[in-house]
This record gives C-alpha cells, sequence and structure tokens, in this order.
C-alpha cells in the first residue's frame, strides 16, 4: 500500500484528519517511512476515535518508533493505549489473578519475568502486523485494569481477539465499550473482513460481551484444548465488517 497522505520525501506536515479510511491507509504505509531521506515527526489527531498516532525517526524498535495511540472507549473515563513495559506491574497484577487465568487456560503469572516476555512477545507481534494489544486504562489512576487485542491478525482478512479484565472491575460495561472501539479499530486500520473470538463455554460472561457486540456463535468445539490438567471445550464465535456500522 502506498504512503497517499503527503508526496514529499523531505518533510511531512502535521494535520488533523476526520477520516479514519485515511489514517489507515496512513499507518499501514508506516513501514515505508524507513525509507525517507529527511527527519521528521509526523502526527494525526482522528476524531472518531479521539486517537492521537506519532510516527517519528528514531531509534529503538518499531512499537517505540511509530506508534503512540489513544482511543477513547466514552465509558467512565477509560481508554485503550499499546501496551508497553511501563505496564509490567499492573499485566503482572493481571496476570496474577485467579479467576482471569482459569478461563486464560494457563497458570498465574509467578513472576514479573513470566509477564515481561509475554510484552516483549506482543510487541513482536506488532512489529510483524500479525497481532495487537492494547491495555484498558482508568484516566483517573492511570491504573491498568485490562487488556484487550488481536492475535493471528491477517490484514485485510481476519483477527482474533481476545480480552480480560481484573474481577474487581467486572460488570460495569467497561470490557463492552471496550470490545466496541476494538473492533472498530480493527475494521478500519487493519481493514479486517472477519474478527474471531473463542471462549469456554462456561465463561457466560464474556459470551455475553460478544453477543452484544454483534458476535454469531459458529460453532461448538469439544473438548478442543487440554491445559490445567483437563480437556475443555470451545466455544467459536465470529462477527464480520458489513454486520457492523464503523
Amino acid at each position: 500500500m502506498k504512503l497517499i497522505v503527503v508526496k514529499t520525501t523531505n518533510y511531512l506536515k502535521s494535520k488533523t484528519v476526520t477520516n479514519t479510511k485515511v489514517i489507515a491507509k496512513a499507518l499501514d504505509s508506516s513501514f515505508a517511512l524507513k525509507n525517507l531521506r529527511a527527519n521528521f515527526t509526523l502526527s494525526y489527531t482522528v476524531d472518531k476515535f479521539r486517537s492521537r498516532v506519532t510516527l517519528s525517526k528514531a531509534s529503538g524498535n518499531y512499537f517505540k518508533r511509530y506508534s503512540k495511540l489513544e482511543i477513547n472507549i466514552n465509558h467512565k473515563g477509560f481508554y485503550l493505549v499499546p501496551i508497553s513495559l511501563d505496564h509490567l506491574d499492573d499485566i503482572f497484577s493481571l496476570y496474577n489473578d485467579q479467576e482471569l487465568c482459569v478461563f486464560y487456560g494457563i497458570k498465574p503469572h509467578e513472576s514479573k519475568t513470566q509477564t515481561q516476555k509475554l510484552i516483549e512477545f506482543w510487541h513482536k507481534q506488532f512489529e510483524k502486523c500479525s497481532g495487537a494489544h492494547f491495555a484498558i486504562k482508568n484516566k483517573d489512576t492511570e491504573k491498568v485494569i485490562g487488556t484487550i487485542g488481536f492475535n493471528r491478525l491477517i490484514k485485510g482478512v481476519s483477527a482474533e481477539i481476545g480480552f480480560g479484565l481484573l474481577s474487581q472491575y467486572k460488570n460495569q460495561g467497561i470490557i463492552s465499550f471496550a470490545v466496541k472501539e476494538t473492533l472498530r479499530y480493527g475494521f478500519s486500520y487493519f481493514n479486517l473482513n472477519r474478527i474471531e473470538a473463542q471462549t469456554d463455554p462456561k465463561n457466560i460472561g464474556c459470551i455475553k460481551v460478544l453477543e452484544k457486540n454483534n458476535f454469531k456463535k459458529e460453532g461448538h468445539l469439544r473438548e478442543h484444548f487440554f491445559a490445567l490438567g483437563k480437556f475443555h471445550d470451545t466455544l467459536i464465535y465470529s462477527t464480520l465488517k458489513k454486520e457492523n456500522l464503523l
């Protein structure tokens, strides 16, 4: 995909864009920015997402150089940001939550080293554009109280969404609003046609969130995976771009 927003290689001017399709194409072209000869900073403010994306030619990996995004989920002062190592303590608390880890099919993290490796893996996914993971943050406390994001991502085709929330923040509508805006972002930025979700049949809260966000049940896989010493069933849900108002 070509860099369509500007044509000069000497500089890039900051501007405001309200068309999310334009910003999606611009971001999708960020891999080409390394070929530009001049130093620059490119900032876009996207009114629809209330998002700010800063792309800069600087040292460090792709995640640090090109992405600074905020997505307002329009609910009780919570917003989404790409997960970074700055969130290590909060993400560790999340993955140390026994109730949450049961539905993840994993044992709770015993050390922050485990959590750090997970965050670094997510960064590698982001660099390869095979995944994108966000922290759900409270604007008042700046604490991370959950995560949401995409795995198995194929731009222009499909991805699998996953999410989790600290137990004390459940049943407040937070994750449902987060899913709604993450779907909007996925369909617009990654131009996804299909977004899939897998969940345990016993995870009633997750099922309600999916159904509230236009996901349709496609199947029930019996004893689909083995975790924590036993086999588990999996429900498959999906939603399509044409089924969602962007």
